[in-house]
């Protein structure tokens, strides 16, 4: 599970605590440091005493984010919700905190919240596409399947090359009954990652809908050494030709 850890911009107090070598803002670095190695048991002391040792609200939201995300590397989830809330209650509107929730409500099968906590992220950072993603998982998740073609189309049109954004779009279309359309997603997918098992998966689907079925085969063969268990599972949706 990815979560959104990014320093945010600092007050004028924060910028003179740390020409003075401010204890906090040295425990967040060093967490951050720890985090980017995987070192997340390490990295969660380091955000604690960046918490104990924080002056103002800025030092203590960095360091409730850094220890919802060390949490959330930990599989810790319960805390991990605890601390990303605490840091909404600094900042409320905080778009990357507002989406490493939704992760954690998604972890949690909490669903409804996740969409939510996604759609409220997307709405306060219209560039940050992973919350469109995210959004459309949920929703075809929750079998809201126009509501995820749309937000996975609103994540292509902000990162036309992101294979997730694509990936949901095609699931989403199919499910509408969209073959086309599905098919036009999954193949911009192979065309960014011609392994990508999902969307050979997908493709084949679609092409048998389509009564295509020999790019379903062809489908198929291109799937074979990537996902065998996938591959026999598409080989046998195809309908035996006389």
């Amino acid at each position: 599970m990815t979560v959104v850890l990014a320093f945010t911009g600092q007050d004028e107090s924060d910028s003179n605590q740390q020409q003075g070598r401010s204890p906090s803002l040295d425990a967040l670095k060093r967490g951050y440091f720890a985090s980017e190695q995987g070192r997340h048991e390490e990295a969660y002391t380091h955000y604690q005493n960046a918490l104990e040792n924080a002056s103002t609200s800025e030092l203590r939201f960095q360091a409730f984010v850094g220890l919802g995300s060390a949490a959330a590397a930990l599989g810790r989830l319960d805390a991990a919700r605890e601390n990303f809330e605490q840091a909404l209650d600094l900042r409320p509107n905080n778009a990357e905190t507002l989406f490493s929730l939704g992760l954690v409500a998604k972890k949690q099968d909490r669903f409804q919240e996740a969409a939510s906590l996604f759609a409220n992220a997307a709405v306060r950072n219209p560039s940050l596409s992973e919350a469109m993603v995210e959004l459309g998982v949920v929703y075809e998740i929750l079998g809201r399947h126009e509501e995820a073609a749309d937000a996975c189309w609103r994540a292509v049109t902000v990162s036309p090359e992101d294979q997730g954004a694509l990936l949901c779009l095609g699931v989403s279309r199919f499910h509408l009954g969209l073959y086309e359309g599905a098919s036009q997603a999954f193949e911009a997918v192979i065309e960014l990652n011609p392994a990508s098992p999902r969307a050979r998966y997908g493709l084949g689907l679609a092409k048998i809908y389509l009564d295509d079925n020999d790019g379903a085969l062809a489908e198929y063969l291109a799937l074979k050494p990537l996902d065998p268990k996938l591959a026999r599972d598409l080989y046998l949706r195809i309908p035996v030709q006389n």
